[in-house]
């Protein structure tokens, strides 16, 4: 069996690895060359944004091998996630209760890439190699290579980021049911590498750093692959943001950064890198992948994975998790179906489409975007954390620590934050029923 991969990013290889390890030849493309993708350098910091692993990926990774190979190119275990306020007050968040992985996105495919060429010799990587598309002949999808070439695999796999040039365009151009909604973010973010400061910040935490209207946010964390003692920082701001789109000089970028966040809040005199900072500034920014949402996922035998998919809003942190998921289901699925690779593909799209559906739905979620405390929010927070009725009521528990226990499924957590939303109005008129009926009780006693 012969399979076609288009993409060598996290959901591509991890698939690649599934397939050679039951056995398939496999050919994996990427219109990038492999340093770009895989190295962690300033000269392609742009693609070296940070990313949180949670149970999802870890069991992925030791489906494959590959969870040592990952920490080897530079990823931890993260201890904690500090918000740090416009005052300097570190703010700790509740420690996971399931194993956290701090890793940008270069150390991943790079840790994947290694165990893969280590453990199968039957896989092929092409790189700087751009396929020019995908058509169907008589049910079958033919790979189109820019060079003239053709191939007809037994499966194709396009895991190709949210902008599918590939994927989506070959499933819309033959399924005149195919639908694909594609929301653009009016949000950038800029990738810089700044000094350790010599205070109290701790190791192997992330660091988020918002401003004081919350519309721009600094996420930095230690990454021992820049270098020791380097903290990788993501900087997100709005299209329209007046400072950052005029800031185009290093020392612009520096006011600009510390306008919006304090002194107190970042030291960023201790920590700013002058050839950084000139670097970063002159660098065109990295735009956000939209929002995508696809009513199918595959279409004869050509399916398509991750962000190509369904790309998931940014403050949901699963895009990483749900991407090494589909290769982890679409192996399954080929198992269970044996030879059958389009029941199989459409048995994947049955089973992961709910999910993602879901995890867009929870993103819409008054309780995911409300920032400020709410007479809700802090009910349930008293429950909660006062009276720890979340050891109890499961559904009780954070939002986002139900999201990181792949016990769960999205569609489950969905369940249970229907459940938090809804219960301090339970209790709300719980309480009042008890109070009317004791006046009542008392008024009849008269």
């Amino acid at each position: 069996m012969k399979c076609i991969i288009v993409g060598i990013g996290p959901a591509g290889i991890a698939t690649a690895g599934f397939l050679a390890k039951n056995g398939w030849e496999v050919e994996c493309y990427d219109k990038l060359t492999r340093e770009s993708a895989s190295v962690t350098t300033p000269k392609y910091l742009e693609r070296a944004y940070g990313l949180s692993g949670h149970r999802r990926m870890l069991d992925t990774l030791a489906a494959i091998d590959a969870e040592n190979d990952v920490y080897e190119e530079g990823a931890y275990r993260r201890d904690i996630t500090i918000i740090q306020t416009s005052k300097g007050i570190p703010i700790p968040m509740p420690p996971p209760k399931s194993p956290t992985i701090a890793v940008l996105r270069t150390e991943l495919v790079g840790g994947l890439i290694k165990a893969v060429e280590r453990q199968f010799k039957n896989v092929q990587l092409h790189w700087s190699t751009k396929i020019s598309g995908v058509e169907f002949r008589n049910g079958k999808a033919v790979v189109k290579f820019e060079n003239g070439h053709e191939s007809s695999p037994d499966l194709v796999v396009c895991a190709e980021g949210a902008f599918s040039y590939v994927g989506r365009p070959a499933i819309s151009s033959a399924d005149p049911t195919f639908e694909c909604v594609v929301k653009p973010r009016d949000v950038l973010t800029k990738q810089l590498y700044l000094n350790q400061p010599p205070t109290s910040w701790r190791k192997r935490a992330l660091y988020m750093l918002p401003s004081k209207n919350g519309d721009i946010h600094m996420l930095i964390r230690d990454s021992p692959s820049l270098g020791e003692n380097l903290m990788s920082c993501m900087l997100v701001y709005p299209t329209t943001h007046p400072l950052f789109s005029k800031a185009t000089t290093g020392p612009a970028l520096s006011q600009a950064i510390q306008h919006t966040f304090p002194e107190a809040q970042l030291p960023l005199r201790e920590m700013s890198i002058a050839e950084e900072m000139e670097r970063c500034a002159t660098t065109a920014p990295h735009h956000l992948p939209p929002v995508v949402t696809s009513n199918k996922y595959h279409y004869g035998n050509l399916v398509v994975l991750g962000d190509a998919a369904h790309s998931s809003p940014v403050n949901a942190a699963q895009g990483v998790n749900t991407a090494l998921e589909d290769a982890f289901v679409l192996n399954k699925c080929l198992h269970e179906e044996g030879l059958d690779i389009c029941a199989a593909l459409e048995r994947f799209t049955r089973v992961q489409k709910p999910q993602h559906d879901a995890l867009q739905r929870l993103m819409a979620h008054p309780m995911f975007r409300t920032v400020a405390p709410t007479w809700r929010t802090k009910t349930i927070d008293f429950l909660r954390d006062r009276l720890a009725l979340d050891k109890v009521f499961k559904f009780l528990q954070y939002p986002q620590v139900q999201l990181n226990d792949n016990k769960l499924s999205y569609t489950q957590v969905e369940q249970n934050l229907r459940w938090q939303y809804h219960c301090p109005a339970v209790l709300v008129g719980a309480v009042a029923a008890i109070g009317f009926t004791s006046a009542c009780f008392s008024l009849k006693k008269r």
